[in-house]
């Protein structure tokens, strides 16, 4: 796969980024991978993909310029920490023949090659290899190259990092049934989409196949599934037979869904992404299809309006589940009469 891994000394190198200095990776996008708890920053105008490769979790680059890296999970039989397995699958396999890097980034422990491929021109192109692994002993491959990617690799190097997400931290935007403020006019709203249906019995298995950006959330997605099945989510329960979760996915991250109970599938919700997350939340009940993003709360804060603190009320957005799909319906928060 490569002809040549610089060797270097195998003393462990503390890698940050330097202070006092600009950062080259502000404002770049953030690949956040939930089963195995990373994140990863990588240039604006890069794209991510499916690995395909066996044990491909990702693979991100620029396609105009064929540069990029891909990230997979290596066997490791045994559960072997991470420093047996890279001394008996890599070092003692390959004594002769290379060392790596050691370095530790983040407070992760990582053994890295400078690298050269011969590219399909016969230019030779320097790249970055990368090996390290999760709390769960999970060896991740990281392998970078392309015409002049090897410094943008060090940086994108630089922003991966470990997260530990807090469990119940996104689902408290969420208003769920049990305590919902009573507000009349919004009550009322609720009840002109009510559904007659409540679901009982047992839920279909998750199916995954709709969006394959779901699989980067599977556990997190998972855990809410398991905990309507164990009796511990009746509360967030939308539009009849919806299991509504959100979480936080990293930093400056937010997502959520909703799974249908009776099929497995799972949908989007107005808002569930970073950009467009709504700073107050969502509200909805399990008996109606409807949801609203951004809820007037007992402030009466309007959109257009500031609230008691002087910051500018948030847009409330009023949406109606409906063919699989949220449509938005046309209300005027501010011609509410609250």
């Amino acid at each position: 796969r490569n002809d040549n891994r610089t060797a270097t000394t195998t003393a462990p190198d503390v890698v940050a980024a330097p202070e006092g200095q600009a950062d080259a990776t502000a404002g770049w996008q953030v690949y956040f991978n939930e089963d195995y708890g990373f994140e990863i920053k990588y240039p604006n105008g890069w794209m991510v993909g499916q690995n395909q490769s066996e044990g491909g979790i990702a693979s991100i680059g620029d396609g105009a310029s064929n540069s990029g890296f891909h990230i997979e999970e290596l066997p490791n039989k045994g559960n072997l920490n991470f420093s047996q397995w890279y001394k008996l699958e890599v070092a003692d396999k390959n004594k002769t023949e290379y060392r790596s890097e050691k370095k530790v980034i983040n407070g992760i422990d990582m053994e890295v090659f400078n690298t050269v491929y011969h590219a399909i021109n016969t230019r030779m192109v320097e790249g970055i290899e990368v090996y390290l692994a999760d709390r769960k002993n999970r060896i991740i491959h990281i392998v970078a190259g392309g015409h002049g990617t090897k410094d943008v690799f060090e940086q994108i190097l630089l922003t991966l990092k470990f997260i530990t997400p807090e469990a119940d931290e996104a689902n408290d935007t969420a208003i769920p049934s049990a305590d919902l403020p009573g507000n009349e006019i919004y009550d009322a709203l609720f009840d002109k989409h009510k559904v007659a249906e409540k679901f009982s019995g047992t839920p279909a298995a998750l199916d995954f196949s709709g969006d394959k950006g779901f699989l980067m959330f599977k556990a997190r997605i998972t855990d809410a599934y398991n905990a309507y099945k164990s009796g511990d989510y009746d509360d967030m329960i939308f539009g009849g037979h919806y299991v509504f979760t959100l979480w936080g996915c990293g930093t400056s991250c937010r997502a959520g869904v909703i799974i249908d109970l009776k099929d497995g599938k799972i949908h989007t919700i107005p808002g569930g992404e970073t950009e467009a997350w709504p700073e107050w939340g969502y509200y909805f009940k399990e008996n109606s299809n409807l949801l609203i993003l951004n809820p007037i709360e007992t402030t009466r804060c309007i959109a257009g309006t500031t609230d008691e603190n002087g910051l500018l009320c948030p847009d409330t957005k009023f949406y109606l589940w409906e063919n699989n799909r949220f449509n938005e319906l046309p209300i005027d928060q501010k011609k509410l009469n609250f």
